[in-house]
């Protein structure tokens, strides 16, 4: 039996590659494109990039990176600086909250988040002495026991205060109106033990110090724009080094750094600096051995070795991550695998976001030049929103403008931008380069791209059909809140106008019979009011997205949760009837009441067992089971890592079943069970296989056709467990009836249709 189970487990391990990701597991896909912040520690150097956490490994050249699924409280965040003494990295995020990360792990201090008697509560920087760390912060200081994790003292200077250090009895302070001193022993609560203390110096003004250290016993200050001085035991102010293109300094072991944007600067002592040239420097931090770790922007992380006076050698250079560029993803689609994310965004106004495309396959993050996209354009491109994939040319796709109109790419080439002087209209007293508004993009059974023109005086609908002429309908002219289409199975056309403005709120519906331009014999209409089937209005006024699930009912986005269109075909009829329903569900109190009223449904995805993902504006994720009646699972951030609960798009990749949450705060996915149904059973398999003693998690079979009953058997036939496959996928955790992990064999996987045609499927090898 061992000698049959080992050659089993040679045999099947070749499937046990398959999928290295699990039915269940989350994975972070944040920017670290733009390193802004560096910290180093004894093994690792910390940086920031986009707002988020890695490490480098001296040793090893190990990257990790760090977000709420690795234990952090937060996300965004705005500062890091790593203590020797207590041995800890100090995190704050922008919204003020406070991690403490050590050898005994993470603890959280949201003391200054949660505050709510102090109104601007911006951390500006850092000061540690000892064991204790000093923010200095918009409303004064904050100090924190970082042993102990808490804050241990407040002190309300009442004014930005930039920088603190400390000499011999004194507390000093950088603030927006000069340096102010407190001695230690005094009451530092009480803002009236705090006095002035003028430099008097006649180069600068004591209020654009934004850095004060001591170094070799001395005041030193950073003046923004200036340079690096200090102040002598006589009290002169001498200057150390100048340049107005300084952005900060910092006292790192036993050396002064000081930064521009291009150099950094090492000071000896208070005589003589050298300068080092590292193109882009946006922060930089050394504990000795002449190394030096440096955050360079879109450069990445970069490490610089001193070998002998003005001499500095590269031993790391431009340490970039595989991530998006950016945190934005206004919109994601997939297509054969291939995850696509725009980043725009609007409003009534554009939110003029750079021209963010970017996409993912095989684990590997590409993001488009925009520089290099305006340069073939011929004009600055903003707010990419919404993407439209040719289905004969996969690799042939438009992407919308709110902007700059559409634009064309081939095979991941800039081909064209069409603008105002291709047929599409310009905002009416705007620039005609600058104000062509396109959102919605969909291609029809033809091959014909369908858009939305917002702004325009004529037509708000436009055509370019497949043979490359642009032309347009005469619908929703001069509406500035058109949104997205939707080209249903049955060739009709949603356009859904998300806000009130020029005209209501709501969705128009366009049967155009097959002939794509020629508006003659269309049927359409604006609706503007929903009706339910017991006569009931839905009062939502803000409509966000609408998709076509597997059984051809329309599901609604809106202000007011889910709205659904039973019936989409006869909401062009005149009969009165009504078409929308909402989920009605029963409260606690046995009462009906409309599933999500009240909150913001944002967007739609059909997974392949016809399950609803509903993303919203702050409750998270909701997963639905087909017909809406069974909450399946709501993520939030509090039971989840999903970075944010404001929820801007979601993609399902419908060959593994990961889905992709497009947040406000950058992208997540979640592997989930629901895959696209295969024809036949020809192709199924589970993972991982053989199933070893150390996995816990569930087994995934995968390739089954639709709404498939599953059974496992042992050898001899008895059953197990059963099951039935959401779309082409179902999952065993590998216990019998009783909750009992089963025994080491091999057990039989049985599917069976809706229709009952039944066989062996795959095999599954378990090891106890």
């Amino acid at each position: 039996m061992k000698r049959i189970i080992y050659f089993l487990l040679c045999f099947t391990g070749i499937l046990s590659g398959l999928s290295a990701q699990a039915i269940g597991e989350w994975r972070m896909h944040f920017a670290y494109y733009e390193t802004t912040a560096v910290a180093e520690a004894s093994q690792q150097v910390f940086a920031i990039s986009n707002g988020s956490l890695f490490s480098y490994g001296k040793e090893d050249g190990k990257v990790s990176f760090y977000s709420r699924q690795t234990g952090l409280n937060d996300t965004e965040i705005s500062h890091i600086r790593y203590n020797t003494t207590a041995k800890c990295l100090l995190i704050v995020y922008a919204n003020q909250n406070i991690d403490i990360m050590g050898e005994e792990g993470i603890k959280n201090v949201p003391d200054l988040k949660n505050s709510t008697s102090i109104p601007d509560k911006e951390v500006n920087s850092i000061y540690f002495k000892d064991k204790l760390a000093y923010l200095s912060t918009q409303f004064g200081i904050l100090v924190l026991d970082l042993s102990k994790g808490e804050v241990v003292e407040t002190y309300r200077l009442n004014k930005p205060t930039r920088s603190v250090c400390m000499k011999d009895n004194f507390i000093y302070a950088a603030t927006s109106s000069g340096i102010f001193r407190a001695a230690i022993g005094d009451n530092l609560i009480d803002p009236n033990n705090w006095k002035l203390y003028s430099l008097n110096s006649p180069e600068f003004s004591d209020s654009n110090i934004v850095q004060i250290s001591l170094y070799k016993n001395v005041l030193c200050f950073c003046v923004a724009g200036n340079g690096i001085y200090y102040q002598n035991a006589n009290g002169e102010i001498i200057n150390i080094l100048r340049t107005n293109n300084i952005q900060n300094m910092l006292l790192e072991g036993d050396r002064l750094l000081a930064y521009s944007s291009t150099n950094f600067y090492v000071l000896y002592d208070l005589t003589s600096f050298e300068t080092v040239n590292a193109q882009i420097v946006k922060g930089v931090s050394s504990f000795g051995g002449g190394k030096y770790w440096i955050a360079g922007g879109s450069k990445g992380l970069s490490g610089y070795q001193y070998k002998s006076p003005y001499q500095y050698e590269v031993f790391l250079s431009d340490l970039q991550t595989n991530s998006p560029k950016r945190n934005l993803a206004a919109y994601m689609a997939f297509q054969d695998q291939k995850l696509y994310v725009t980043g725009g965004g609007r409003r009534g106004v554009p939110y003029y976001n750079p021209g963010t495309l970017m996409t993912y396959q095989n684990d590997t993050w590409y993001s488009f030049d925009e520089n290099e996209i305006n340069r073939q354009a011929g004009v600055v491109c903003y707010d990419f929103m919404y993407i439209a994939i040719d289905p004969k040319d996969t690799g042939h796709f438009f992407i919308s403008s709110f902007g700059e109109g559409l634009l064309e790419f081939k095979e991941n080439a800039f081909v064209k931008l069409y603008g105002s002087k291709d047929g599409l209209e310009y905002y009416e007293g705007g620039d005609p380069s600058s104000t062509v508004r396109v959102e919605g993009l969909a291609f029809d059974k033809e091959g014909n791209l369908w858009m939305t023109n917002s702004n325009s005086q004529l037509n708000g609908i436009k055509i370019l059909k497949a043979d490359g002429t642009l032309t347009g309908l005469p619908y929703l002219g001069n509406n500035d809140m058109t949104d997205k289409i939707l080209i249903t199975s049955a060739g009709h056309v949603w356009v859904n106008i998300f806000r009130t403005s020029k005209a209501p709120a709501g969705f128009f519906v366009l049967n155009p019979n097959g002939t794509a331009d020629d508006p003659s014999d269309d049927q359409y209409k604006n609706i503007n009011a929903f009706i339910t089937v017991t006569n009931e209005t839905i009062s939502a006024s803000e409509f966000y997205c609408m998709v076509e699930d597997k059984n051809g009912v329309i599901w609604i986005g809106s202000n007011k949760g889910p709205i659904l269109c039973s019936n989409p075909k006869r909401v062009l009829t005149t009969d009165g009837s009504a078409f929308f329903s909402r989920i009605i569900r029963m409260g606690d109190d046995g009462l009906p009441y409309a599933f999500l009223d009240g909150e913001s449904v944002t967007t739609i995805a059909v997974d392949g067992g016809n399950r609803k993902w509903l993303g919203t504006s702050s409750s998270g994720v909701f997963l639905l089971s087909a017909d809406g009646t069974e909450t399946i699972e709501n993520f939030t951030t509090t039971n989840s890592p999903l970075p944010s609960n404001t929820i801007q798009s979601i993609a399902i990749n419908d060959r593994t079943g990961e889905v992709f949450f497009g947040t406000d705060k950058g992208i997540a996915s979640y592997m989930a069970e629901g895959t696209e149904a295969s024809s036949n059973y020809s192709d199924v398999y589970a993972y991982p296989n053989p199933v070893r003693p150390d996995f816990d998690g569930p087994v995934t079979i995968t390739g089954l056709m639709m709404d498939s009953n599953v059974k496992i058997t042992d050898i001899n036939g008895n059953l197990i467990y059963q099951t039935k496959s959401v779309g082409g996928q179902a999952t065993w955790n590998c216990r019998n009836g009783k909750g009992e992990r089963v025994s080491t064999g091999i057990y039989l996987v049985l599917a069976a249709t809706p229709e009952g045609n039944e066989g062996v499927v795959s095999k599954i090898l378990v090891v106890k």
